[in-house]
């Protein structure tokens, strides 16, 4: 019986596949920077810096059929920053 059932399953959807809609693809990335200094004259004890960060998100969608639609959604941030030193 569990063999018949899951049989049922795989053949309706890969029939949905067949007659699935393309992929809709949506990219976006982006970069961002961002500096800060002081001059001699300042007499607070902060130091200078540099940061960076990088984002990407990327969506994938399908309409596998009528009443089944899919969408997968990958999202990557990384950034770093760097300190001077507050001798220098």
């Amino acid at each position: 019986m569990k063999k018949i059932v899951f049989s049922t399953i795989m053949i309706v959807f890969i029939s949905a596949m067949v007659s699935a809609d393309p992929w809709k693809l949506n990219l976006n990335a982006n970069l961002s920077t961002s500096l800060n200094t002081y001059s001699d004259n300042w007499i607070g004890g902060e130091a200078g810096s540099f940061t960076w960060g990088s984002q990407f998100l990327g969506i994938a969608e399908r309409k596998l059929s009528e009443k089944v639609n899919t969408k997968t959604t990958l999202k990557l941030q990384f950034g770093q920053t760097e300190a001077q030193n507050k001798e220098t």
